[in-house]
């Protein structure tokens, strides 16, 4: 998190998918956590992906759980 307050690191911002645009209440990609609960398992699709092609870290945008609340983590 150094990198990022110092502005030495770029982040990609993965919020947009196809149909819903950048509305968040919207979103259809979801997560879950692995078997070994390491990491997390992303199914959908995201377009439009700020900085995506120079990004060491990426901030993607999912719905989790059983209440499909969204979730936003920086990887």
């Amino acid at each position: 998190m150094r990198e990022l307050a110092h502005a030495t690191t770029t982040v990609a911002f993965a919020l947009t998918e196809p149909g819903a645009g950048s509305d968040f209440l919207s979103l259809a990609t979801s997560a879950r956590r692995d078997n070994a609960h390491t990491s997390y398992v992303l199914t959908g699709e995201k377009h439009l992906i700020t900085g995506a092609p120079t990004a060491e870290l990426a901030q993607v945008f999912a719905r989790m759980g059983i209440q499909r609340r969204w979730r936003a983590w920086l990887t």
